[in-house]
């Protein structure tokens, strides 16, 4: 986690990572003195950790992006869900955890985490806490305008304070390299449809020099949004995008998480998984369950498990048939 969390955090989400871990931690141990009964540092140091990694997993120190009403939702709930399964996994394992008022706190804590991210939000917002930022564009061009709504539409923590005209006289002009140290400018977005004749590499080098952060359309708009703008990439962006590095860390808690998740999924949807398996039977002759082959990742074959949705041997004349 240290590694994603120094490589992909902002100075701003790490920032909020560290009061939340201090809130949450103190807000265990007022819970274990005045609820129920004094615990140790080891459990609550854990259980802290545990609430980081799994509001961490569900994006909730993104912000990059724009978190709407219903993202809200989903993350509150997922992260709900994923602490208390953990925290019925302890109450096995240990007298210390069985107390039904630690579920309660469970809800308690992520309701207490969500407030103390808005709050941040206005904090920023009422101190002009954004990172300054400036596109180097064409006001004619798609890209540029696109960069320009992305900005000012999804984005808590970056704030555009101009657009600059990708003209000629861009790379003999220093004024504009000083008027941007002087507004405090973290980052340049380059936004052109065509870099052909309008590409102000001077500019950019110098800007460079001197500690500006100079990216690309795509790369902003896959940062603010977590999508891709498939319309708008070059191969190069395919060619150098570290997208296909898959780190062993990733693949740890992608695996982690998609195990555990899927594991209390499986438990909240048991009873209409049991009704779905007796209609099927009730339904038509055959096996309740269908296995197939399929093809994965780098081309390894796997078996795919699901309920039976056709009858028996249904495409046993025609064949295999498109859906």
């Amino acid at each position: 986690m240290t590694k994603y969390f120094y490589n992909n955090f902002t100075l701003k989400e790490r920032l909020l990572f560290f009061i939340n871990s201090v809130l949450i931690f103190a807000f265990f141990v007022f819970f274990s003195n005045n609820i129920i009964y004094p615990w140790n540092y080891y459990p609550i140091i854990f259980l802290t950790a545990i609430c980081q990694v799994i509001l961490t997993l569900v994006d909730y120190y993104n912000l990059k992006f724009h978190i709407s009403t219903l993202q809200n939702i989903i993350q509150f709930i997922i992260s709900f869900i994923c602490l208390s399964f953990i925290v019925i996994l302890l109450s096995l394992l240990s007298k210390i955890f069985i107390s039904p008022s630690i579920y309660f706190f469970a809800l308690l804590i992520i309701l207490f985490s969500f407030l103390i991210r808005s709050i941040y939000y206005s904090f920023i917002d009422h101190f002009d806490l954004y990172e300054k930022i400036v596109i180097i564009g064409n006001q004619t061009h798609n890209s540029t305008n696109f960069a320009k709504s992305v900005i000012l539409k999804n984005s808590h923590i970056y704030k555009l304070l101009n657009i600059t005209e990708a003209t000629e006289d861009l790379d003999k002009d220093n004024s504009i390299i000083n008027n941007f140290k002087k507004n405090k400018v973290k980052k340049i977005v380059l936004a052109l449809d065509d870099r052909r004749g309008q590409f102000p590499s001077r500019f950019l080098l110098n800007a460079k020099m001197q500690g500006i952060d100079i990216i690309d359309f795509n790369d902003l708009y896959e940062e603010v949004t977590g999508k891709i703008a498939i319309e708008k990439i070059r191969p190069s962006y395919l060619i150098f995008s570290d997208g296909f590095k898959v780190t062993l860390f990733k693949k740890i808690m992608k695996g982690l998480f998609d195990v555990v998740f899927s594991l209390i999924l499986l438990i909240i949807s048991l009873p209409i998984l049991i009704l779905t398996a007796i209609l099927i039977k009730v339904d038509s002759e055959g096996p309740i369950i269908y296995k197939q082959r399929r093809v994965g990742r780098r081309g390894k074959e796997f078996h795919l498990y699901k309920f039976r949705s056709m009858y028996q041997d249904a495409e046993s004349k025609s064949g295999p048939v498109w859906a």
